[in-house]
């Protein structure tokens, strides 16, 4: 078996350039899982950041299963996602801990319209060339959901959050400069060819 640390924590496919959610959410999920020890399981041996997402898994942790994690961390970043985590804080906020479940399942269901017909899962799995997901698939996304509302899953998402909130002002500030530098080469052309 792979040590946990050897894992790649790349979603199945790149976030697309541009879509600062998706970066910022897989880039702060590869920090996170990348980070050192959390500590010592019960056998002396060091504790990973994915054994506790995993927590509610009992097999043997896999490099499609991390994937598939990194992937589902980058989605999170988009407004699909944005939107599952405002429905399991605001509208399922008095459900408990399995809330963001819970909105993760009324998500990926099959609808007539979404997706092609498609479940959500599947759009991330076709993404990264995998045609077909599993049931293991699933059970390591419904582990994830299950972890968000602890205090490591709320620390990634204010981790992930402030990143994305930093790269939009970042891009928000260079696209005024920008737009500042044209209005100027604009104005002084104008002013130089009526002179």
């Amino acid at each position: 078996m792979p040590e946990l640390t050897d894992f790649d924590h790349e979603p199945l496919a790149s976030p697309r350039p541009g879509f600062i959610g998706e970066c910022a959410f897989a880039a702060v999920w590869k920090a996170a899982m990348t980070a050192p020890s959390a500590g010592r399981r019960w056998d002396g041996s060091d504790e990973h950041p994915i054994d506790a997402v995993l927590a509610n898994f009992h097999l043997e942790t896999t490099q499609r299963d991390v994937s598939i994690l990194a992937s589902m961390a980058s989605w999170l970043g988009t407004n699909c996602g944005y939107s599952i985590l405002h429905r399991a804080e605001h509208g399922l906020a008095g459900v408990g801990y399995e809330r963001y479940l819970m909105a993760w399942a009324a998500e990926n269901t099959r609808k007539r319209g979404i997706n092609h017909f498609g479940r959500t899962i599947e759009a991330f799995a076709e993404k990264g060339g995998c045609m077909e997901f599993t049931v293991r698939d699933l059970e390591v996304c419904d582990s994830m959901m299950l972890w968000l509302p602890t205090s490591e899953g709320q620390a990634f998402l204010a981790a992930a959050r402030a990143e994305y909130a930093r790269q939009r002002d970042e891009r928000d500030r260079n696209e005024a400069r920008l737009w500042r530098e044209h209005v100027a080469k604009a104005t002084s052309a104008a002013a130089g060819a009526s002179a």
